[in-house]
This record gives structure tokens, sequence and C-alpha cells, in this order.
């Protein structure tokens, strides 16, 4: 599997709807059923890691809240369908438009770390459980994956040099070689016009912007999902890929999201919760400063 793909999957998405006949290309489909390409395929390249999982840094991540994904499995209603025993009647019309808007807006709190648990899909392969940690006011990410000899940490900082190209500085932590070792790639060529102001990439809320933007978003219910009433949109085709969002009604802020794959590729869903959590010192240090431990060699990538 190639190491680093630098296509955003939103465009994956279309290029895969576009593509006629359809013919399935199950090494391609299970590199792109994974929200946040660039680490999970960053750990899967090394040798001998191929579980993934939770790593804590000196217990701070038993202390996040219990959240989206933290509580029983939520009822919902069926791909692209309206209605569940968990369903609430519509307070009010809603617009496309002013959800899209609304969540978008409540996307990036900046007083708040957000907590994305998320499940990988391999066609042929168990699925593995990964957790992301996103500081929304500098859109730096840490993943946290696997126990035991597959357990790793990896970090990743975006920005844009003063060139106007975009960077993906990365560092990755292996606890059962324990080794680690960094790696920056870089876009092939500066973007037009400046910089836009902010963090240069707010992974992985960045991917949730990019499908709000489809054309065929349309809201299908207002079920509970995990204690929250929601709003839920499909976005997609069931014949190619179906994604569903669910956002609080009232906050509009991420509660879950859902991706289905045509049955016949037989890849399970990749299903993400969200939690919004209080910043403190020692969660934000973590995700913005890689942390090495003691007595660990540096390696080079991808080795």
């Amino acid at each position: 599997m190639n190491p680093i793909d630098e296509i955003q999957l939103s465009d994956d998405l279309h290029d895969l709807v576009a593509d006629q006949p359809f013919t399935p290309d199950l090494g391609r489909i299970e590199s792109r059923a994974r929200r946040h390409r660039r680490r999970t395929l960053a750990a899967r390249s090394l040798a001998g890691v191929t579980v993934l999982g939770v790593a804590a840094a000196g217990g701070v991540v038993a202390t996040a809240h219990t959240g989206a994904s933290g509580g029983t499995s939520a009822k919902v209603a069926s791909p692209g369908k309206a209605g569940s025993s968990g369903e609430a009647s519509p307070a009010k019309a809603e617009t496309v438009a002013y959800v899209r808007k609304q969540i978008t807006s409540a996307l990036s709190p900046a007083d708040s770390l957000i907590k994305i648990e998320e499940n990988t899909s391999a066609v042929g392969e168990s699925t593995s459980m990964f957790t992301n940690w996103l500081d929304p006011k500098t859109g730096n990410t840490v993943m946290f994956q696997g126990t035991g000899s597959s357990r790793l940490t990896y970090w990743e900082h975006d920005y844009y040099d003063a060139n106007r190209v975009l960077h993906w500085d990365q560092t990755q932590v292996n606890y059962g070689p324990r080794t680690w070792f960094t790696y920056n790639m870089h876009a092939a060529g500066p973007i037009q016009g400046t910089p836009p102001p902010g963090p240069a990439d707010e992974s992985p809320t960045t991917e949730v912007k990019q499908l709000l933007a489809d054309k065929n978003t349309r809201i299908v219910g207002h079920p509970y999902v995990d204690g929250h009433r929601t709003v839920e949109l499909a976005l997609g085709s069931p014949k190619f890929i179906l994604t569903e969002v669910w956002a609080d009604a009232q906050t509009y802020q991420m509660v879950q999201t859902e991706k289905f794959f045509p049955p016949k590729l037989k890849a399970p869903p990749i299903k993400a919760g969200y939690t919004y959590v209080a910043r403190t010192a020692a969660m934000t240090k973590l995700i913005n400063h890689p942390q090495i431990p003691a007595g660990f060699r540096q390696v080079p990538y991808g080795s």
C-alpha cells in the first residue's frame, strides 16, 4: 500500500461517483475508507504494525468525557431513511443550507478540544478502533492506536511555508519496536492567493466540511443519538458511497457520522463519534507537542 496520499477524501468520493461503469477496486476502496487517510496509511505502512488501537500518555486519555461513541450504540434510521424507534418529530422545518451553515460554524469551538473515535474499514480484515484528538485553535491532531506491540501515537501539524506551499509535518512513535520517526511532506506547489487565516487544515473536521458541500445533501430525520436529539443528514448515493451525519439539533455540534459502502464491496461501514471536551493544559500540550518516550531510537520514515 502506498504510504501517504495527498488527495482529499471529497475528491475521491466524487471520482468514485463519476466512474462509469463502476468497477470496484477493493484495494482502492480500502485505502479510501479511512477518514484520516494520512494517519492510517502511515501506521499501516510500518512493518509488523497491523492492529491499531489506543495508546495513552500518562493516562490523559482516560480523563476524557464519555460522549457520542462512549455509550451504547445509538438506534438510528436505516441509511437514507427517516424514522426509527428513537426518532422524535421535527420541531421545525429546516433547510439544508441553514443546517450546513450551523454545523460548519460549530465545528471549531476555540475553548474546546474534540475527541473523535472511529473504526477502520478494511475489505476482508477485522476492523479496529482509533482515537483522534483535535485542537481547533491550532488545527493540530494526535492519534492513539493499538495496544501491546501494535501500540503507536501519531502527531500531525499542517502549515503553509513562506512560499504558500502546504506542509504535513508528522511524528510517529511505535511502542513495539521502541522507535520513532518524523516525516514532512508537502504539496506539489503553492496555493493560489493568500493562505486562509487560522489553522492550515483542521482535519479530521475538514472532511466533514467537504462532505456537507455535497449537492445531494438532504435532511432525513431528527432521531435521538446517544442522548442527543439530532438533525440527520444523508449525503451521496447508496449505489456508491452513502454518508450520514448526525448533529445536535440545538448546538449543531457533530455527534456522529457513518459511511456506508455498496453491499457488493462487503466493506463494513465506518462510524465516528464526536465528543467536545473542555480544554486542559495537559491535553492541549499532548496534542500540540510530540512527546518521545525516553530510550526510543529514531529510525527512517516507514521503517
